[in-house]
């Protein structure tokens, strides 16, 4: 009776870890992100020391250094250089500067101000002055900037968004990460913006290079679509950006779904919100302040001190929120969930071990932010029983075969 019914229960665990898995979509466990998560401020402390390389640059021994080198970004003014090391480097330019430090991947942002007088000029030794860190905005772990990736874009067609950007855009590699974000967006909104509606079953099956070819010709797209065409050109102009939507749902009904872009504006320190489908190269409040999604997303649809810059013809001009089209209503508002991805690429789940790691763990290729709800993952930790319990009536059924075996 014993053995029958531990056979019974590892049949009925088996069937419930097979729907499971046919079914698992449902069942993958959901990160909620708070504000601070997707716009983290943190004190500069990360540094342990700093140490003098040659007369002119200046390394920072971290206090946390990650194992790996990891790539950083150096802001000097209005220019961005980047460069991949475990301690980053600084060279420094004459007088006092103000330098700004960060890594997508690195949970600290440093922030210095200092004073360097070369050698030649101060009498054979050259003099390195440090002053204060301040507060700064940097990029959450989880968003790994340049290397965002898209489903089946092979290096041939990664070398045709180069040569776009090149010799169509004539991306201006010394300009801040506005003025590029800028060439780029007047581009795309020339070539792309009278293809906004519904994008044919052929369309939708493409990549994110192909659905670029497929709408140049003429063939409609939409909010995601203009969405990942965009972070894919920001990004191969080594800007970090990435990919988010706002949706509301109702129970079992699906609301209204929108895509968007954010990148990171190296210069400022934050995140500024894009929308290529409705013509938003970026958001401003009465104070002049730079929006990012969130703040948007938030805004009353009648706030007409907030200003929106937008392409007309050949030049950039400021609008009010307000007069927005409409339909830009329907999709933003407190009401509406963030979801944030990490990627859009199909090989995040591809071989078997990443599948069956994916399947049983808290892993996840996207985070919800929400200012109304809090995310459920009961399905989550019900899936995860279900597995245990498989695991244990397995191993009960593999002690009691020899037993049957030797009986028989």
């Amino acid at each position: 009776m014993k053995n029958k019914l531990i056979f019974f229960l590892f049949a009925v665990m088996l069937v419930a870890n097979l729907y499971i898995f046919l079914h698992r979509e449902e069942y993958v466990f959901k990160k909620q992100f708070s504000y601070t998560d997707l716009y983290p401020r943190v004190s500069a402390t990360a540094i342990k020391n700093t140490e003098k390389i040659n007369d002119s640059t200046l390394r920072f021994n971290l206090l946390n250094p990650l194992p790996a080198p990891v790539k950083w970004y150096i802001v000097q003014h209005q220019k961005t250089d980047s460069q991949t090391a475990a301690n980053p480097t600084l060279l420094l330019q004459k007088d006092i500067c103000s330098y700004n430090v960060f890594s997508p991947v690195y949970k600290d942002s440093i922030r210095l101000r200092i004073e360097y007088i070369s050698a030649k000029e101060n009498g054979g030794t050259s003099f390195i002055g440090k002053y204060k860190s301040t507060e700064c905005q940097i990029t959450p772990q989880e968003i790994m900037g340049e290397d965002y990736t898209f489903d089946k874009i092979n290096a041939v067609e990664q070398q045709q968004v180069a040569d776009v950007l090149r010799d169509s855009i004539k991306i201006n590699i010394a300009l801040p990460s506005a003025k590029k974000v800028q060439q780029i967006f007047i581009y795309l909104h020339k070539k792309l913006f009278a293809q906004r509606g519904q994008p044919d079953a052929a369309t939708l099956e493409l990549n994110t290079f192909e659905q670029y070819k497929a709408a140049l010709a003429g063939k409609k797209i939409w909010c995601g679509i203009y969405a990942n065409i965009f972070t894919m050109f920001v990004v191969k102009a080594g800007i970090p950006c990435r990919f988010l939507e706002m949706k509301n749902d109702f129970g079992n009904i699906a609301g209204s779904t929108h895509e968007v872009s954010e990148y990171f504006c190296a210069e400022k320190t934050q995140w500024v919100a894009v929308d290529l489908m409705f013509n938003i190269i970026q958001t401003s409040n009465a104070n002049g302040s730079i929006l990012n999604t969130v703040e948007v997303k938030n805004t009353a649809a009648y706030d007409s001190s907030v200003k929106v810059l937008q392409v007309q013809g050949d030049s950039l001009v400021s609008n009010a929120f307000s007069k927005m089209e409409l339909p830009f209503f329907d999709f933003y508002g407190r009401d509406k969930d963030l979801y944030l991805y990490n990627t859009t690429a199909a090989k995040f789940n591809t071989g078997i071990f990443k599948k069956i790691k994916n399947h049983i763990t808290k892993t996840y290729w996207y985070g919800c932010y929400s200012d109304i709800r809090i995310v459920e993952n009961l399905k989550f930790y019900i899936k995860q029983a279900a597995i245990i319990l498989l695991i244990i009536f397995s191993l009960a059924m593999l002690i009691m075969l020899p037993k049957k075996l030797k009986q028989s």
